[in-house]
């Protein structure tokens, strides 16, 4: 009996993939162009060629391959028992609890069995658990140069600002609104990133590392991204990486600038932020309510308590009573 095929096989500079690696690469393909085209990035014409080679290639049976001497294909419940996971598993691999994991079933690709049951697809959670990672992994920028300049949410502010960092816009309101920033962050979890897909798009309408993005200013890196011609990317490197007031107009800049501000105002959530429970909220409210008006006013309200008290009092006895017509006026 001949050993079974190994899926995946480096044959010098190629690599062949067969049976559940190539529908492991089929699927992060597909996750890396969705997660691009959310910041308005087309996929390069070699990525499209990629991802339509691997469609086709799962699309062949085994058996057309020439491939018989390998295992058969699970199919029904075998196939389902070793393609899903359960909620328990998922969390487990996430760090979250069950009740976060089901906020997840959507971008998990989950479905909900008979029994009321979730299942979720195990490719699509190794997916979403490698594009966390990358999330995580910072992008290497140009040294920090930073700018005297007015802030976006307080123009009456002066910050200081790197325009060539991760996520400047971040870093001005860390500065111009500190207190709102805290609550923000208890409230609405993580902050919005620079494109909506992470610090760093997967990949660039052009075929341009995205690591070559940072040595833009910011302003200038979401046109970059979506631009389709590799010359065109260079030129604007050359012309606008050394100008931190550079800016070249864009969709996913505006939108970028609406995370953010919404991020502030609570009109923005991090979709994979846990809800803030209500002490969460009350707790970060009071801060903010701290920050602005200082220990002044609780000592003032705290002054003003007897005396709202007796007031409280004064108006249930005369209602009650009926003798009573004004503070000071009683009549017998």
């Amino acid at each position: 009996m001949t050993a079974p095929v190994p899926a995946v096989q480096q044959l010098g500079a190629a690599v062949l993939l067969q049976g559940a690696a190539l529908l492991d690469a089929r699927r992060f393909v597909t996750l890396g162009i969705r997660a691009a085209s959310r910041d308005g990035i087309a996929a390069p014409p070699r990525v499209a060629l990629l991802l339509r080679a691997l469609t086709d290639a799962a699309a062949c049976p085994l058996s057309e391959q020439g491939h018989t001497d390998g295992p058969a294909s699970p199919t029904g419940a075998a196939s389902d028992a070793r393609d899903t996971i359960t909620t328990a598993e998922v969390a487990t691999l996430l760090g979250l609890s069950t009740r976060q994991t089901r906020r997840l079933a959507r971008p998990l690709e989950a479905r909900q069995l008979r029994s009321g049951v979730y299942v979720y697809d195990r490719t699509a959670v190794d997916a979403y658990l490698a594009d966390h990672h990358s999330r995580k992994a910072t992008p290497t920028c140009t040294p920090n140069r930073a700018v005297t300049q007015r802030s976006t949410f307080a123009p009456e502010k002066t910050i200081s600002l790197d325009p060539w960092s991760v996520n400047p816009l971040l870093d001005d309101a860390e500065q111009a609104q500190p207190a709102l920033t805290a609550v923000a962050r208890k409230s609405n979890g993580e902050p919005p990133t620079l494109f909506e897909s992470g610090d760093l798009p997967p990949f660039t309408a052009s075929g341009v590392d995205p690591q070559h993005l940072t040595r833009l200013p910011f302003r200038t890196r979401h046109a970059a991204a979506t631009e389709s011609s590799p010359a065109a990317v260079l030129r604007m490197v050359e012309t606008h990486g050394p100008n931190p007031d550079a800016q070249a107009p864009s969709p996913g800049l505006n939108e970028y600038r609406t995370r953010m501000s919404g991020w502030l105002r609570g009109t923005w959530t991090n979709p994979n932020a846990p809800a803030a429970d209500a002490s969460t909220q009350a707790a970060a409210e009071g801060d903010l309510y701290d920050s602005m008006f200082g220990a002044s006013d609780a000592a003032t309200a705290a002054k003003r308590a007897p005396m709202n008290a007796a007031a409280a009092d004064f108006a249930a006895q005369r209602a009650n009573t009926g003798k009573y017509r004004g503070i000071g006026k009683a009549q017998r």
